[in-house]
């Protein structure tokens, strides 16, 4: 927060706390609801809810790199799913 609070400084006109807080909070408070963390092999799978009423599946590997698709699932069941398939089709 504290970076995101100095980039707001050094890149726009200098406001209030109360207004930074704002601008802050508002768009980071519906971003996702994690549903499930799971690790398999030496990968992460992440599912998670989307304030865009779907599901999501995010895997992050041994360095820490992640690979979010662009897919979307009608339910946390489906995106488990394809995301261990898409572990098994890497790790194999």
């Amino acid at each position: 927060m504290c970076f995101l609070r100095s980039y707001l400084f050094s890149h726009t006109k200098i406001r209030s706390e109360k207004a930074i807080a704002h601008e802050v909070s508002e768009p980071l408070a519906l971003v996702m609801s994690i549903i499930k963390i799971i690790g398999i092999k030496q990968y992460t799978l992440a599912v998670y809810y989307t304030s865009a009423d779907c599901y999501k599946y995010s895997i992050i590997d041994d360095y820490g790199a992640a690979y979010e698709p662009d897919d979307i699932f009608y339910t946390s069941e489906a995106a488990e799913r394809e995301g261990r398939k898409a572990i098994n089709t890497v790790s194999n």
